[in-house]
């Protein structure tokens, strides 16, 4: 599938937009369902208050997606900036 030259440089352009933008779609939304972020003004001060209301499948889900962001780029530095 991969043999022909025009594909795989299709490939190398699509595969890092899916995995990395799935990771952080699924990061942003789980983000989004767990916390709420309110900033209000009380007696003439900015207060800002974050809310967790935790649900588990979020929780692990948020921490599944920032380990495997993590190591993917990660990887994706070590790969391109080490010193040869």
């Amino acid at each position: 599938m991969l043999s022909v030259a025009g594909r795989r440089e299709v490939f190398n352009l699509v595969s890092p937009v899916v995995f990395l933008g799935g990771l952080c779609v699924a990061l942003a939304l789980n983000i989004y369902a767990v916390m709420r972020f309110d900033v209000s003004r009380e007696d003439g001060t900015i207060v800002s208050t974050v809310r967790v209301t935790p649900g588990l499948w979020n929780i692990v889900v948020v921490a599944a997606s920032a380990l495997l962001l993590a190591t993917l780029l990660d990887y994706a530095f070590l790969e391109n900036f080490t010193y040869h």
